[in-house]
């Protein structure tokens, strides 16, 4: 933790130091290579031996003890030969072959923890001994280019290395770079003048930490180490294996490091973790909400009402009642508006926990405990009375918004229709109309909260949907499902009560249920007595009104970028919300026994005295409305155009 609390307050002042045994096993150490090596030579000595055995038999054979420097320099006298020999160990598919002890995979969880660290601004210099590319590919993942040396030209073109974002120094070369390339015990056992002063500059001016290291065969590297890392630095060394190499323990006795015995992904993980924890600022949950949630099901689960949850869930949203940033000293400060984004994302992360909590209780809860939650979400719809910026006023509803949606899709999930109608049902004073309200369903978009954030919507979901995928144990397509179903009601119900949305929804259904009507009396064009051409007229002069009608039913939707996927049907309609078409033929299939009509979802619609066909009515129009835009969207990628898009990101939804 002090280690944690030194990168967050001094970004950048630490290196980390990182041998084979961090790339285990996503490519093979240097002990693998040389045992796969000595199988080789074996089998050149007409010899077929295990793995297991390859020490035991180079000690015989070769009455020497078996080195990777000297093994690979026998084998390979020249760089050239050393490269083309290491690349069959770097470059080759997942899968490993029926004779093959080791396949390549994609970068560790370790390397994936210093890529977090490099993005947090924690680290920003890596010395690495290791060959490989795992360390590049996990950085670029967190969308970091790292400026890499691996040659004598490249150290020497470097930037200051203070002024790098990111460094990646292969101190013993790449095996893309055969000349680079240091293997051999006379080759690790001094460096070249250039690699010498880089690395006397990095220990002169930085801490220290290592990794998965043993010290053993690079002597170059410990000398340089004893010399010029003064003591003023801390140093953290991790090595999960007891007891340490002598070289590495000699080591950690001279510079006083701190030795913990973690591999490489518990360490850096715990950095990474510990460091991104004290970066939220004012986030008072860190890495909590999962086991916040699993400490609701298990109370829920038992016989009795579950009252340590109540009381932890009332303190929880009086905590974050009480959130400084719902507390401004001054609402007109420009400088803490340009601190907005900071503001929104320590919000985020304040409200996790009680949105885990919540998401718990809407999945698992019964009726009796959805008055615990269910009357705060107004609380959290208001924005703060007094003058000043309204992207300020309005940080409550950031969290109001993520409850409301942990709410909702929630309920979904779990087919508690009867919840989420109460949810739609739940309403604030509207601040601008005196003594009227307005549905927080509308309110609490996240499309109007997130001021000057493009991607609000997409921001919102990533967010929420992780806390409802953690909570409750359900991801992938059945949680996209259940968002956009619910988003759908959502639109659907704040449509219905426009008087545009009034006027046109009788007639649409007339005209739906003429055309079918035609289609019921004449199926078979080529076999009725009546003017087939007649007919077509006719049915298209219908469906021209019926569309005209659909088009003015779907200006009531209030859409925006919601998390809504759109499909070419290459039907009638054209472009659909398929999950909105789904629950539309469910409708029509159950009626007036379908859950979300029994559950009261959906208000009167004029003329169209059948409940359940005034909300198949309006998901209609929210379907079409959602078709409309992803048709749109779909010629920002011509010629190629996909048929299937996300609102909320504007992209191509994959197969």
């Amino acid at each position: 933790m002090s280690l944690a609390f030194s990168l967050k307050n001094n970004p950048g002042a630490y290196a980390v130091l990182v041998g084979a045994g961090i790339s285990k096993p996503a490519v093979p150490t240097a002990w693998e290579v040389l045992t796969r090596l000595i199988v080789d030579v074996a089998a050149l000595h007409g010899e077929q031996i295990a793995v297991d055995a390859a020490e035991e038999w180079w000690t015989t054979n070769m009455r020497a003890e078996p080195r990777y420097e000297t093994v690979l320099e026998k084998i390979a006298p020249s760089q050239i030969e050393r490269q083309r020999l290491l690349k069959q160990f770097f470059e080759r598919d997942a899968a490993p072959a029926p004779d093959e002890d080791f396949a390549i995979a994609p970068p560790t969880i370790a390397h994936q923890a210093i890529a977090r660290l490099v993005k947090l601004g924690a680290v920003k210099v890596i010395v690495t001994m290791n060959f490989d590319h795992l360390l590049e590919a996990a950085i670029r993942a967190e969308g970091i280019e790292p400026t890499v040396a691996v040659t004598e030209a490249d150290i020497r073109g470097l930037a200051p290395l203070h002024t790098l974002d990111c460094c990646i120094i292969h101190l013993h070369g790449d095996y893309l770079y055969p000349e680079s390339m240091l293997n051999t015990q006379a080759e690790l056992h001094a460096y070249r003048p250039v690699v010498k002063n880089m690395l006397r500059q990095i220990l002169v001016n930085y801490g220290l930490i290592v990794s998965g290291w043993s010290a053993r065969y690079d002597p170059a590297l410990r000398e340089a180490i004893k010399v010029h890392y003064p003591l003023r630095f801390s140093m953290l060394w991790m090595e999960p294996i007891e007891p340490l190499s002598a070289e590495a323990s000699q080591l950690v006795q001279l510079k006083n490091a701190l030795l913990l015995r973690l591999t490489a992904q518990q360490g850096f993980g715990r950095i990474a973790d510990a460091v991104e924890s004290m970066q939220v600022s004012r986030a008072r949950h860190p890495l909590t909400a999962r086991s916040a949630a699993e400490t609701a099901k298990r109370e829920l689960s038992g016989r009795w009402t579950a009252i340590r949850l109540h009381d932890t869930l009332q303190a929880e949203l009086a905590d974050l009642h009480a959130n400084s940033n719902f507390h401004l000293p001054d609402y007109n400060d420009r400088k803490v508006y340009e601190g907005y984004a900071d503001l929104v994302s320590s919000t985020e992360e304040a409200t996790k926990v009680t949105a885990s909590l919540v998401a718990v209780l809407a999945y698992w809860g019964r009726s009796e405990n959805d008055d615990w939650w269910l009357p705060h979400l107004e609380r959290f719809a208001v924005p703060v009375r007094s003058g000043g910026l309204t992207a300020l006023l309005e940080l409550r509803m950031v969290a109001g918004s993520i409850l409301f949606y942990s709410a909702g899709v929630s309920a979904v999930l779990k087919r508690r229709y009867g919840l989420l109608a109460r949810i739609l049902r739940t309403n604030r004073d509207n601040p601008l109309r005196y003594g009227r309200r307005q549905l927080l369903s509308e309110v609490l978009d996240p499309g109007g909260i997130y001021e000057g954030f493009e991607d609000s919507h997409h921001r919102h979901y990533l967010l929420t949907s992780h806390l409802l995928a953690e909570a409750l144990s359900i991801s992938g397509e059945t949680l996209s499902d259940a968002w956009q179903e619910f988003e759908i009601l959502r639109l659907a119900t704040l449509a219905q009560p426009m008087l545009l949305f009034q006027r046109n929804a009788y007639n649409y259904n007339e005209l739906e249920r003429e055309i079918n009507v035609s289609l019921e009396k004449y199926p078979d064009l080529g076999s009725t007595s009546v003017d087939p051409q007649l007919i077509i007229k006719k049915r298209e002069q219908v469906n021209q009104r019926r569309l005209e009608c659909l088009n003015s039913l779907a200006q009531t939707v209030p859409l925006t970028r919601q998390h809504l996927l759109a499909r070419d049907s290459h039907g009638m309609d054209t472009w659909v919300c398929p999950v909105a078409q789904r629950l539309k033929d469910d409708l029509w299939l159950e009626r007036d026994q379908h859950p979300t009509i029994i559950a009261g979802i959906g208000g009167d619609v004029e003329n169209v005295p059948e409940r359940w066909l005034g909300l198949s009515t309006a998901i209609q129009a929210v379907s079409h409305a959602v078709g409309r835009r992803g048709d749109s969207e779909s010629w920002r990628w011509a010629p190629t155009l996909p048929d299937r898009i996300w609102l909320d990101t504007g992209k191509p939804a994959a197969e």
